[in-house]
């Protein structure tokens, strides 16, 4: 780098900017997500700036205030992780494409934003034996369906959690059925990448196939895995 590089002055650096940008990075290893006054003591702020700060960040989707009143990193980054993959050859597109053509089953992908799970892709498969797809941006509550029993499992345990989340640590899967939509059955599993779980992927699929269950639920794991090595 050029010692006269204009972008590179001390000068010329944006403070505000750079206190949100590490707030992002700081709160990158809270998946519990953190407080008001965790952000400012971590980053070494008084608490004014640092409420305004994360009501900036959350205002533009980069975090998301939980009911608990904990802040969380959000939706938004994920949108940029994406594009950050498709220009750096590391899209899934292509991967979920062959499970939803071998497996003949919608394959979606949904992130964690605070108490909801958020759709980032969906991929149907080609045959038209069915059609059925989550839009992109779709929200659920993280506790409604194997989405978010899925990345739920892929969390330590908590007290008083629903026993599909539990079922669903046990054996590596979620599986619900008529939770979304009527006829149609989810098998989704957790995407975790250096020990914490933000992300899942499932397969939809009739609910009549029922009998496919274990095996698509050891199939959703082994995608899991291979997504978490590729673009996370």
């Amino acid at each position: 780098m050029a010692a006269d590089d204009p972008d590179h002055r001390p000068g010329q650096i944006a403070q505000t900017l750079e206190r949100g940008l590490k707030i992002l990075e700081t709160m990158q290893s809270a998946p519990d997500g953190m407080t008001i006054s965790q952000i400012a003591g971590a980053q070494g702020l008084p608490r004014t700036v640092a409420t305004r700060l994360v009501a900036t960040l959350a205002r533009n989707g980069f975090v998301i205030r939980a009911t608990d009143g904990r802040y969380h990193l959000g939706y938004k980054l994920l949108t940029l992780a994406r594009a950050v993959a498709q220009s750096s050859g590391l899209s899934t597109a292509p991967l979920l494409a062959e499970a939803a053509r071998d497996l003949d089953a919608t394959i979606v992908v949904m992130v964690a934003n605070g108490d909801e799970a958020v759709v980032i892709s969906s991929v149907e498969p080609p045959s038209g034996a069915f059609r059925v797809g989550m839009r992109p941006g779709s929200r659920l509550p993280i506790q409604q369906a194997a989405h978010g029993w899925a990345i739920l499992a892929g969390r330590d345990a908590v007290p008083g959690e629903l026993a599909e989340v539990t079922e669903a640590r046990r054996r590596g899967y979620a599986v619900s059925v008529g939770e979304v939509l009527p006829h149609f059955a989810g098998i989704c599993a957790p995407i975790t990448v250096a020990g914490h779980t933000d992300g899942s992927v499932g397969f939809i699929i009739p609910r009549e196939r029922s009998d496919e269950f274990e095996k698509l639920g050891a199939a959703v794991i082994d995608l899991a895995g291979h997504i978490a090595l590729t673009s996370f």
